[in-house]
């Protein structure tokens, strides 16, 4: 709400500062993704573009980041081929701007690996894109590469090669433990994700890793 009375703030101001109008909407989008406003996520999203175009020209690498917003939205309506040429067109703009061994290369290169068919070559494009994400140093390059390595792990579990599943989910544990320290809802996400996968296996070990993803949690509301 914050965010929104900001950016309505310097929609009104004729001398606003565009750098300003595109904060503020920028914190506008962050909030209302999760909360599944879409329309107002889309439009937002198109606003942005067409002020970047207007301020840098069509090529300007934040632009893929909008494009991807609206990729998201797609997918989430269901309208996978729209999503699909959207983050399509997401990552010709980062590998113009990027090259293919940045980090945001790799976030479009897990987008992409969704509309993949042949389970394979999606596991050979998740893991180019978790190595990649591996050697950045980038701030997000932890939350990339977790997000990924627990998507390589389920697609472990579906070929049912266990010892693969739990090196993936290994490694996101690592990289949440890392990022959010050993008692954040980051963690206890993966284990919660972790345990209900290795449970429908191997209920043994499973459940220990979901008691400890629901002590977590239990941790993190206690006031």
């Amino acid at each position: 709400a914050e965010c929104r009375a900001v950016l309505d703030e310097l929609r009104a101001a004729p001398a606003a500062d565009p750098r300003d109008v595109i904060a503020a909407r920028d914190c506008v989008i962050e909030a209302v993704v999760p909360a599944g406003k879409f329309d107002l996520v889309d439009a937002l999203a198109a606003e942005a573009i067409a002020d970047r175009r207007a301020l840098a020209g069509d090529g300007h690498p934040a632009i893929a980041d909008y494009l991807r917003t609206q990729a998201i939205v797609a997918q989430q309506r269901g309208d996978l081929d729209g999503a699909r040429a959207t983050y399509q067109a997401a990552m010709d703009l980062r590998v113009a701007a990027f090259g293919k061994a940045h980090i945001k290369y790799a976030e479009s290169l897990g987008d992409l690996a969704d509309f993949e068919p042949d389970p394979a070559k999606q596991a050979a494009m998740l893991a180019e894109a978790a190595a990649i994400a591996a050697a950045s140093d980038s701030p997000v390059r932890r939350l990339i590469e977790r997000n990924l390595q627990t998507r390589l792990g389920e697609l472990a579990l579906a070929r049912h090669d266990l010892p693969a599943m739990r090196a993936h989910f290994d490694r996101a544990v690592e990289l949440a433990t890392a990022s959010g320290g050993p008692a954040s809802l980051e963690l206890a996400i993966v284990l919660l994700g972790y345990g209900q996968l290795l449970a429908s296996v191997d209920l043994d070990q499973g459940l220990p890793m979901l008691e400890k993803a629901i002590g977590l949690l239990d941790q993190l509301r206690s006031p």
